[in-house]
């Protein structure tokens, strides 16, 4: 059974891998700053969907995948994002419609680094 989607939401984070050791560090602040958004505008969290990526190797986005396959069976309301973290232009490479997130009517919503 689907959950009401009006008070549900997703977050995914992303981290470059070559600003380690402090990747968690940063990864955790953007999701802090995520969960206080989804907070403040009266979401509940279903799942922090969270990728490494490095510019020089191809690592996948392993934790987009996940987030995709659970909106599509979940139907979360939105997808929330720091401003950091890209989502692709393009769903295709990764099996969805390019505007998956449009037909599914899940909203993305990008939280600044002061938070919201």
């Amino acid at each position: 059974m689907k959950k009401n989607k009006s008070k549900y939401a997703v977050i995914y984070v992303r981290q470059k891998a070559a600003e380690a050791p402090d990747v968690s560090k940063e990864i955790a602040e953007r999701e802090r700053a995520c969960r206080q958004y989804a907070k403040q505008q009266g979401f509940q969290v279903l799942g922090i969907f969270r990728d490494v990526y490095d510019d020089e190797i191809e690592l996948g986005r392993t934790g987009l995948e996940f987030m995709l396959d659970f909106i599509s069976d979940e139907g979360p309301h939105a997808v929330i994002v720091h401003e950091e973290d890209s989502l692709p232009e393009n769903f295709r490479e990764y099996g969805y419609a390019s505007d998956v997130l449009h037909t599914l009517g899940v909203k993305l919503l990008c939280v600044s680094a002061e938070g919201a």
